[in-house]
């Protein structure tokens, strides 16, 4: 990404400013060849932040081993750098050269879909097989976060706000989930998160149990609720867009991992919430206000962008109409 960086400098007018960038590559006549390479070169770095497949094996690894507090950080917000950092410096610096329109632009955008599709399908299926509950989720919000590179694949206002809505919507739902694994896991005799062994959450902590069905719902993208709504968009920009005749079996692939998505976490619910109690939660109390709270204001906005996404949405048509 750094190189990416100094090669933008180099052939913008000796500037790191951003509009000046985009103003300067807009009227330079830069090739198209030259914007594919420094795209690609900063798309790394972006890509691994994410993360999307086949850099994505630090996530994994990180979640379960941060508390749960800095899980939660990790997923809410500082994933969100890599799909801010795309949009603004991949894509927003060079749209006024037409460049994504091109068929060097097209390469690109391509790639992005494939890269996106992978990276939904893969990890759902490797979340299928998880046995460890921060694991699982973690391998859930690689899945999602492809959802992102879909929308801007498309290449349409459509796409755009797709985009940032599921990094909003993923921003509220999976810290939640990742603060339940944490009151789960401080709540077992051994402070495990295995799944098989934590069975009876709906019996020993009814409130933590009615939370983590809620919330994985919302992530499995269950209708009025925050998920489906950024997932419904990224879809419907895909449709819409020029790469829908020509990749349409490709698109197909990446709507099924939907249905893998809410596999692994009806799964999952029924072996912790609705499975057979074991000797791991025996001696679990319901979980105390500070932990709970902070979970239901996260299910609270969950619910409010699902049924009124234009709170948020405004913002983003604003902005998604203006760049294009």
């Amino acid at each position: 990404m750094l190189i990416g960086i100094f090669y933008m400098y180099i052939n913008g007018d000796g500037s790191f400013n951003m509009i000046t960038l985009r103003d300067y590559f807009a009227t330079s006549g830069i090739s198209n060849g030259l914007i594919m390479m420094i795209f690609f070169l900063v798309f790394i770095g972006f890509v691994t932040k994410f993360p999307q497949v086949p850099v994505h094996t630090w996530l994994p690894d990180a979640h379960v081993q941060a508390p749960s507090p800095g899980s939660a950080i990790l997923a809410g917000l500082l994933l969100k750098m890599g799909g801010y950092g795309l949009m603004r410096v991949g894509f927003w610096i060079f749209m006024k050269t037409n460049f994504f329109t091109s068929d060097e632009g097209k390469i690109v955008r391509v790639t992005l879909l494939v890269i996106a599709v992978i990276s939904m399908f893969y990890p759902a299926l490797i979340a299928l097989k998880q046995q460890d509950l921060k694991r699982m989720i973690a391998y859930s919000s690689i899945s999602h976060m492809g959802v992102v590179l879909i929308g801007l694949a498309a290449y349409n206002e459509t796409g755009f706000i797709a985009a940032i809505f599921m990094m909003v919507a993923h921003g509220v739902i999976s810290p939640a989930l990742f603060l339940l694994a944490g009151i789960i896991e401080h709540n077992t005799k051994n402070h495990t998160r295995i799944i098989d062994k934590i069975g009876g959450l709906a019996e020993k902590m009814p409130f933590a149990g009615a939370l983590f069905v809620f919330m994985g719902f919302a992530s499995a993208g269950l209708p009025l609720l925050a998920g489906f709504v950024a997932e419904f968009l990224a879809f419907s920009s895909i449709f819409a867009s020029d790469l829908f005749p020509a990749y349409q079996g490709l698109i197909y692939v990446g709507v099924l991992s939907i249905i893998i998505t809410a596999s692994y976490y009806l799964w999952a619910m029924m072996r912790v919430v609705f499975g057979k109690s074991g000797e791991e939660l025996e001696n679990a109390e319901p979980a105390k206000w500070w932990e709970i709270v902070p979970i239901y204001i996260l299910a609270f906005f969950t619910l409010l962008f699902g049924v009124v996404p234009g709170l948020i949405q405004k913002v983003m048509d604003s902005w998604a109409r203006a760049i294009f």
